[in-house]
């Protein structure tokens, strides 16, 4: 990580940092992500890594990726999906909503996060009828929307597992622990 990076996050996790008010900050991390839960709103920033399947290494494609983020969620949930922010000033004081940006987020409307289905499967209360919900939202998004011409081999059995075999040779080298490389040899 670099210092400007250091300085960002710091700065993330403080809340005289937002133009809004601020109960209390919990930072969510990811493989590609930092979200921070603010109380009124979430942000997400891209962390700047290439994993092939996702390159997050430049500021542009991380500004890309969050406009593209934006665009697509908002179908779905414009209720929650807000807009990219631009975070600009120093590495040492950054700001928010400034240009020029030294990084992007995706401002989102935070939710409840005991409602997250990986949530409710830890409470052991994920039910078949959530994922029958879910999955007739799914189809029923997909049935509204336009189909895009794809190659040939897209989708096909072959293809789909040499993207997850990418997939997991690219994760292995970033697990921590003997649980984390016993579920992803389950995979294979």
């Amino acid at each position: 990580m670099t210092e400007q990076q250091q300085f960002l996050l710091a700065a993330l996790r403080e809340a005289a940092f937002y133009p809004h008010p601020v109960s209390q900050i919990e930072l969510v991390e990811t493989h590609i992500s930092w979200i921070f839960l603010t109380g009124r709103y979430a942000y997400k920033l891209k962390k700047p890594v290439d994993l092939g399947f996702v390159d997050f290494s430049s500021l542009a494609k991380r500004r890309w990726f969050c406009n593209e983020e934006l665009r697509l969620n908002q179908r779905l949930a414009p209720e929650l999906y807000l807009r990219v922010v631009p975070i600009g000033g120093s590495a040492e004081q950054p700001q928010f909503d400034a240009e020029p940006a030294l990084e992007y987020a995706v401002q989102m409307r935070q939710f409840e996060q005991h409602g997250l289905l990986s949530r409710l499967a830890q409470r052991g209360e994920l039910q078949p009828a959530h994922i029958d919900q879910l999955a007739d939202s799914i189809a029923d998004f997909h049935q509204r929307i336009a189909g895009q011409p794809v190659p040939a081999d897209y989708g096909e059995p072959a293809q789909i597992a040499r993207w997850a075999e990418q997939n997991f040779s690219q994760i292995a080298p970033l697990l921590e622990n003997d649980r984390q490389r016993a579920e992803l040899d389950q995979l294979h």
